[in-house]
């Protein structure tokens, strides 16, 4: 059979949920079937050293917003005729627009498969000029040969808003390397909590950005400090840092909640904590709840728009609560640190739970819509 040219587009390397999954599929799709290609817009991210050296690998030099233009034109007219490719699938909200309007242009032979990772009417919401995207979207999106998104909420609001055919969307979950996780887990703790001893530890991870509610998680722990001794660690980097650090003095928190910033292997955190907490607002999926699973770790979530309850099975493998409701939380919290045999039950559910989310299903998935744009 002759290989198949996959070429994939998004932005660049970063740290996210949609750039660990593309470096997946570089590492594992199957080399006897599909000759991979990877365009970026930029040669950049934590995860641009580990492409791996097979991968054929195009940047399109973005130099500020104004060079879209000539992106497109690289793409259409330099790019994909150099490459040549069977498949193109985009992933991110830049890379699919930029894609769709390449496609339009060029009418091209390739099928085009787009990847939606985020809820589009809270993503169109929070985005600038988002009239414009909108609209471009809603003419661009019924142009891809077949979309995939991550959770069937989003599939649900992709044909609720943009009315787009159900048959050309599938879900595919995201997968996560299991046995790597529990390599990772086991790992040393590399932060320092100012030496304080607590009964209890929660963590949440992520983003400090307001999509992943920890000014609600701040304000839910600070009423559990009142009555267990506990602390909390939130673990990322982002923009509402500051805020989150008044928020927490305010509360006279300084000694109990903890921000250490990013930190490449959070795993022996997870693994060594009580209780983890999403405190979403809004997903698009909600990775970090399965590698808590693989950490044994029991798991409260915001059960937000969308991912979380496709993961979760409330007061089985995991207590969700509503998006914003401080007192639920807190009730939560606490009641979960008080009740071991809970945890324990959370933690065996999970265990079992997490295994129907491997990268060998991610893969079948994708491998799947590959071969149904193909026709083979």
């Amino acid at each position: 059979m002759n290989k198949k040219k996959l070429c994939i587009i998004i932005p660049n390397m970063g740290g996210g949920g949609a750039e660990k999954m593309v470096l997946h599929l570089l590492q594992k799709l199957n080399r006897s079937k599909y000759q991979i290609q990877l365009v970026l817009f930029e040669k950049k991210g934590i995860y641009y050293n580990e492409i791996p050296a097979d991968i054929t690998t195009v940047c399109l030099q973005r130099k500020g917003k104004f060079s879209y233009f000539k992106m497109i034109y690289k793409l259409a007219f330099r790019v994909f005729p150099l490459l040549n490719p069977d498949i193109v699938i985009s992933f991110m909200l830049v890379a699919n627009i930029l894609t769709l309007i390449t496609t339009w242009l060029i009418k091209p032979a390739y099928k085009l498969i787009i990847s939606v990772r985020n809820n589009p009417e809270i993503v169109l919401h929070s985005e600038r000029h988002k009239w414009i995207k909108g609209k471009l979207l809603k003419y661009f999106y019924p142009l891809a040969t077949h979309i995939i998104v991550i959770s069937e909420g989003i599939r649900k609001s992709l044909i609720r808003i943009f009315g787009l055919n159900a048959q050309k969307i599938s879900v595919v979950y995201n997968g996560i390397n299991i046995e790597q996780v529990k390599k990772l887990s086991a790992g040393k703790i590399n932060i320092s909590l100012h030496s304080h001893e607590s009964s209890y530890t929660i963590t949440a991870c992520g983003r400090l950005e307001y999509q992943k509610g920890f000014n609600f998680l701040i304000d839910a722990f600070s009423k559990v400090a009142d009555k267990l001794d506990a602390i909390l660690l939130i673990l990322g980097e982002g923009t509402k840092r500051k805020q989150l650090i008044g928020q927490i003095n305010e509360r006279g928190m300084a000694k109990r909640i903890f921000l250490p910033g990013f930190i490449p292997n959070p795993y022996p955190v997870i693994a060594r904590s009580d209780l983890f907490v999403l405190s979403s607002m809004h997903e698009g999926f909600g990775n970090v709840l399965l590698e808590a699973m693989v950490c044994r770790t029991p798991i409260i979530a915001t059960d937000c728009p969308y991912g979380p309850a496709e993961i979760i099975t409330h007061d089985s493998t995991g207590f969700l609560v509503p998006p914003s409701d401080i007192y639920g939380l807190s009730n939560a919290i606490e009641s979960l640190l008080i009740n071991k045999t809970k945890r324990l039950k959370y933690i065996k559910n999970g265990k079992n739970r997490v295994k129907q989310f491997s990268l060998a299903q991610m893969l079948v998935g994708y491998e799947t819509v590959f071969k149904r744009v193909l026709k083979l």
